[in-house]
């Protein structure tokens, strides 16, 4: 769904493999046929953008397959270039943020950069 940030949090907490990352590129794929319904993965959901419908597809090859559910392209450092998020995220991550007295000028920046680069900008201005 467009709610989804693509974060992870539900393939982390599948027990049955049914939801599963790329580690190529940010990427959300289903396989129906492993689904156990349990409800982890939209219990854990911090963007609520997880459903559960209980059915079983009669296609037993529809229920085999690996379906993506959401993929968008690489978000990347704003200093160095390295992909390491989502636009989606980072968006989500400002509007949640944004008032916090950590992220007030310049620090909201600091979302927009790779974890290396982060590190490097808080000790170049001092914290």
């Amino acid at each position: 769904s467009n709610k989804c940030t693509l974060c992870m949090g539900c393939v982390a907490v599948c027990p049955a493999g049914a939801l599963i990352d790329n580690k190529e590129r940010p990427c959300l794929s289903f396989i129906e046929w492993n689904c156990v319904q349990c409800g982890l993965c939209e219990n854990t959901c911090p963007e609520k953008a997880i459903t559960l419908n209980p059915r079983l597809l009669a296609d037993s090859n529809a229920r085999m397959a690996r379906r993506v559910l959401n993929e968008e392209e690489p978000f990347k450092c704003v200093e160095c270039g390295k992909p390491f998020t989502t636009q989606s995220m980072v968006s989500r991550m400002e509007e949640k943020l944004s008032g916090h007295r950590m992220f007030s000028g310049d620090g909201i920046r600091r979302l927009r950069l790779c974890e290396d680069c982060r590190v490097k900008d808080m000790f170049k201005d001092g914290g």
